[in-house]
């Protein structure tokens, strides 16, 4: 059965470096879960005269009611307005406006008010979720040289908010409701360091492909650790109680936790080159990843004039993606025997779909394979029976057009209610716009009320969009008044 090939994750790409303060990516100060509302990390800094300095970084208030993380979503917003604060002009003491749909756009999410809200929700907690640095923190001097700050809280974002854009007609002089505009700024503290080099560079559109959340928090990790050097390697216990994995309490078990990620993270950038391969030493006695980086001129293969030769080389790339482990364990020699084998000749579609089912074996099947390499070579030369992998691609091909089919629905489903909410925001700035400020503040506290009302309790992080009905019935009831 033929399949089609995706080939775009075998292509290098190349994306901009950005340079993001050094103490967020240094440290993991994003995870997937908090403990007690509050994540707190130890940090042992290394002194040019071979002291040590303890630190703690303490993320969240305590005394919240609710957990206060900040997790791999509130980690993409960051490293985006990081991205569009230095791509506008890095104003130091001015807000940095943006629309929540250039944002939706820039992470491929679709239009629809649940990322709106998210979008919404996790700018709020970077303005609201405080970061306590003790010890902790590089900042700089007015000549530029790094030092630690003792004790210091801030959150990240010191200022979020949005406003109405209001156009104003020369002519009639009337006021009129354009949309709704977001503004934030950075914390001073940041934006120092930034300004003063205490910065890292940071490959920040690669977070935008990360499928999994593991793979986020583990890039800003790598990148970090292979700046500057060909290898790095980290116990998985370490690396697992940083973003709250701690439950896993075996090693066996955080590897297959991490396998996937890193497996996801070969030939994605960092600032020292791409990642090569992973290596692993996990055992009851020992837990240690190795990690390794080569530079793209590096490279053992590369394209040639030969239209044959370039396809074997894809599948090449193809093999060293899914198995980088066994990276160059494959050489074009033995694809063009094969290929032109005369007794058994095997095409380039089967080597691209046998790398696939051993793939599919050791993922779906839990087949141990101990010789990956050699057991592809026999499986393509004696074409091993693939009923069950074509029966499980035809059923992951449905499973794909049915979701595609319901995305469609709700794509429809979602303008209609994305048409009705931009009716109700302009019915609402409509009116809002033209009362002053005592009476937006007036309406605010009422359609508060309203809301506890009929819910109980606010929403956490709450934005002035989630009481819209609130403040449409106000102000429909005063307009029958």
């Amino acid at each position: 059965m033929a399949e089609s090939i995706d080939k775009s994750g075998f292509e290098l790409n190349i994306y901009e470096k950005y340079d993001v303060d050094r103490n967020f990516i240094c440290n993991t100060i994003f995870t997937l879960a908090g403990t007690n509302n509050k994540k707190e990390l130890t940090k042992i800094i290394h002194n040019s005269d071979g002291s040590k300095v303890v630190g703690m970084i303490e993320i969240g208030n305590e005394k919240s009611k609710s957990a206060e993380i900040l997790d791999t979503f509130d980690a993409k917003i960051f490293f985006i307005l990081i991205k569009l604060w230095l791509n506008s002009g890095m104003q130091k003491n001015n807000d940095t406006g943006f629309l929540i749909s250039n944002i939706v756009k820039e992470l491929g999410l679709q239009s629809t008010g649940f990322y709106f809200h998210k979008i919404r929700t996790s700018c709020n907690k970077l303005a609201t979720i405080p970061i306590r640095w003790r010890r902790a923190y590089i900042s700089a001097d007015k000549e530029k040289k790094s030092y630690l700050l003792d004790d210091v809280v801030f959150t990240i974002l010191s200022i979020f908010d949005n406003k109405l854009m209001v156009d104003v007609d020369a002519k009639t002089n009337v006021k009129k409701y354009t949309g709704l505009a977001n503004y934030f700024r950075f914390n001073p503290y940041i934006v120092e360091n930034i300004l003063n080099g205490i910065t890292e560079e940071f490959h920040v559109d690669v977070l935008k492909t990360l499928q999994k959340k593991i793979s986020i928090l583990l890039y800003i990790y790598l990148s970090y650790e292979l700046k500057d050097k060909p290898a790095t390697s980290f116990k998985t216990s370490d690396f697992a109680n940083r973003i709250g994995l701690a439950e896993y309490k075996y090693a066996t078990r955080r590897y297959e936790a991490l396998e996937p990620a890193l497996r996801e993270l070969v030939d994605k950038p960092v600032p020292g080159g791409f990642i090569r391969n992973y290596k692993s030493a996990v055992s009851n006695l020992d837990d240690d990843i190795v990690v390794t980086v080569y530079k793209k001129e590096d490279l053992l293969v590369s394209l040639s004039g030969n239209e044959d030769d370039n396809k074997l080389l894809e599948v090449i790339a193809h093999f060293n993606k899914s198995f980088p482990n066994y990276r160059d364990h494959i050489t074009l020699e033995t694809l063009r025997n094969m290929a032109n084998s005369k007794s058994n000749p095997v095409t380039v579609d089967d080597l691209h779909k046998y790398i696939n089912f051993v793939r599919w074996e050791i993922d779906s099947q839990k087949k141990a394979i101990e010789n990956i390499p050699g057991y592809f070579r026999r499986a393509c030369e004696m074409h091993y029976k693939t009923a069950d992998y074509d029966k499980a691609v035809i059923k992951e091909l449905e499973k794909v057009r049915n979701i595609k089919q319901k995305d469609k629905i709700k794509e429809i489903e979602n303008a209609e209610r994305e048409k009705q909410s931009k009716a109700r925001e302009h019915f609402i700035g409509k009116i809002y716009s033209n009362l002053n400020k005592q009476e937006q503040e007036n309406l605010m506290e009422l359609a508060k009320k309203q809301y506890i009302g009929k819910h109980g309790k606010l929403p956490e992080h709450f934005v002035r969009q989630q009481l819209e009905s609130e403040i449409i019935e106000i102000l429909k009831q005063r307009k029958t008044e």
